[in-house]
This record gives C-alpha cells, sequence and structure tokens, in this order.
C-alpha cells in the first residue's frame, strides 16, 4: 500500500501518510534512503533533489577532519625524523613541513577546496 509523502519546500524533513500539514505539498515519493539520505531537500515541483549548500557543508567537514589527522601525522613524522627513527615515512624535514604548509592552506577560500581531488599529497622518497 502506498501512502502518501508530504514535505515543506527546501527541507529535508518527509511526513509518509495522514493528511497534508499546513505549509507541506504532496511529493512525488519517498525520499531516496541511500547514503546521501540527508543532503536531500523538497523540491516545489514535489520532488526531492541534493541542496548543494548541505553537500558542500558536509565535503567541508570531510575535508577538515582529514587536515586535522594529516597534521598529526605530519608532526609525528617530524619527531621520526629527528629521532633517527627507521619506521619513518619516506620523505625529508622540508618535503614534511612543506606539505605541512600546503595543510595549513587547505581550507575554505583555497582554490578547489573541499575537492578532495585536490588534496594535498603526502611527500614521497625522491
Amino acid at each position: 500500500m502506498n501512502f502518501p509523502v508530504y514535505a515543506k519546500v527546501g527541507e529535508n524533513f518527509q511526513q509518509v501518510g495522514g493528511d497534508c500539514p499546513s505549509g507541506y505539498i504532496l511529493m512525488v515519493g519517498a525520499r531516496p534512503e541511500d547514503d546521501r539520505a540527508a543532503e536531500y531537500v523538497a523540491m516545489a515541483d514535489g520532488t526531492w533533489a541534493i541542496d548543494p549548500m548541505i553537500a558542500y557543508r558536509a565535503a567541508v567537514e570531510i575535508e577538515t577532519a582529514w587536515r586535522s589527522a594529516e597534521l598529526l601525522v605530519v608532526a609525528d613524522q617530524l619527531l621520526r625524523i629527528e629521532d633517527g627513527d627507521p619506521a619513518a615515512l619516506s620523505g625529508n624535514d622540508r618535503q614534511w613541513r612543506d606539505y605541512r604548509i600546503q595543510l595549513r592552506a587547505w581550507a575554505e577560500g583555497a582554490d578547489h577546496f573541499p575537492d578532495a581531488a585536490y588534496r594535498p599529497v603526502r611527500p614521497v622518497a625522491a
């Protein structure tokens, strides 16, 4: 049995079944329940679409968390290099410091941020 689905334009919440609440519209169908379900909003034509701002904010959160984790790796690697630790990853002191500078710059306002395809790349053996 199919129940009517209602939502407010521009919002993610949906009501399934019952009477149409004030300010809601009848949707063509239920909101998609995939891994991006929280990004969908009701459109005026009764369809669901991913809100670009929600997707952007999610990408910013992901990239900010990634950058924070990488800065911890850099700090650890610089200590390992200083200590002569054979477990240090490839790259020398200067390369890791340059990488840290690139990571600090990887923030809102940077070219291509928050597109993960443009992330700074860890040092590799020369």
